[in-house]
């Protein structure tokens, strides 16, 4: 059954109608070019070539203008609006098809791309709006970040020019605070050019074979006066071997763990009874690596957004410790960028365990 109104049988009529057209007209043509009826029968010599002048050519003629309009009617009247819809969207072909592709409903045709249309617009207004909204946020975080060390930096350098440069005592405090301030501006910037680079796929992965216990034994050597100044211990944990090789690259997988490092110190108990322990574990194909704290925790709220650019848990705490905010994101790309996968388990007054994977060396 051919709706109506369908482009089918819009194209149909116009085709039998054409017949009907061409059909007459050749049968005058050949009667005019004949003289007569009577000459022109005479010409056809006999009735099989009278069936052949009034019928069969005739039907040939019309059948033939028919598939004519039929492919006219795809190409310049169906195939514009599709290829008009498909500008805006690249959307499935019609459902409903028949002769030559025709779509033998007309309203669904244009109903189903409108609403399909409506749909994927939407979306992409929603996705508009949530880029525009984290632009905003991003930009005023790292606005705040930048600001705090520079009024620090500034500060200190217009106390020396103001006459404490005279006071040998004084110029050298005020000169170390500059530098700390300087240095923490210079490693908020290195950290934003790391996530950067690896969003833009243009971060440098050199993957090879290295002993993550030897990594971690180094982390721990570099790590341990921070954590002495905020009575922290840090320890490998007892249960992991003493060598395991894993794929990947050393020198980013040394940042992300000392990254996890750094950031259970700044969140840890800072009572004497901190600790921080670091677990390697082998599996069949995979390096398990585990950096377990018995700090504040993380609610579950704080969870899903933990690693997003300058998300803080405790932001007054980590700020005074110096961090970024950008510690756990930098380990989520450089794991990422690993073709692997960053989690985290905790609970407020509990502590936290962040954990990735790593293929194991053959």
């Amino acid at each position: 059954m051919i709706a109506k109104n369908s482009p089918l049988r819009v194209a149909l009529w116009t085709g039998v109608i054409l017949w009907w057209v061409l059909t007459g007209l050749a049968v005058c043509v050949g009667i005019w070019l004949a003289g007569g009826w009577t000459e022109w029968l005479e010409a056809l010599n006999g009735r099989a070539a009278i069936g052949v002048a009034t019928f069969l050519l005739p039907m040939a003629v019309g059948a033939g203008a028919t598939l004519v309009v039929l492919l006219l009617f795809r190409r310049l009247v169906l195939r514009r609006l599709i290829d008009l819809f498909d500008i805006f969207n690249r959307l499935e072909r019609p459902k409903h098809a028949m002769i030559l592709g025709l779509t033998t409903n007309w309203e669904e045709f244009f109903r189903d791309r409108a609403r399909v249309w409506s749909v994927n617009q939407e979306n992409q207004i929603e996705a508009l709006k949530d880029q525009d909204d984290f632009r905003r946020s991003f930009i005023g975080n790292l606005a705040h970040e930048l600001k705090t060390p520079l009024q620090s930096f500034q500060g200190y350098i217009l106390t020396l020019i103001d006459g404490a440069i005279d006071d040998p005592v004084h110029a050298m405090k005020f000169l170390q605070k500059a530098a700390k301030s300087s240095e923490r501006m210079k490693n908020l910037i290195e950290d934003l050019d790391v996530i950067s680079k690896e969003e833009s796929g243009r971060l440098d992965i050199r993957k090879g074979d290295f002993d993550v216990i030897e990594i971690v034994q180094e982390i721990l050597d570099n790590e341990e006066r921070r954590a002495q100044r905020s009575n922290i211990k840090l320890e490998l944990d007892v249960a992991s071997p003493a060598s395991l090789f894993a794929v990947g690259d050393s020198g980013w997988i040394t940042q992300v763990i000392s990254n996890l490092v750094v950031n259970s110190v700044n969140y840890g108990r800072q009572d004497g009874t901190g600790l921080t322990t670091i677990s390697v574990r082998e599996e069949p194909s995979k390096v398990f690596i585990e950096v377990q704290d018995n700090g504040i925790g993380i609610d579950k709220e704080s969870q899903d957004r933990i690693f997003e650019r300058f998300y803080r848990v405790d932001k007054s705490r980590s700020r005074a410790a110096g961090g970024s905010g950008l510690g756990l994101a930098i380990c989520k790309h450089l794991i990422e960028a690993h073709n692997e996968r960053i989690g985290v388990k905790s609970a407020p007054g509990e502590g936290s365990t962040f954990f990735f994977r790593l293929p194991k060396a053959s």
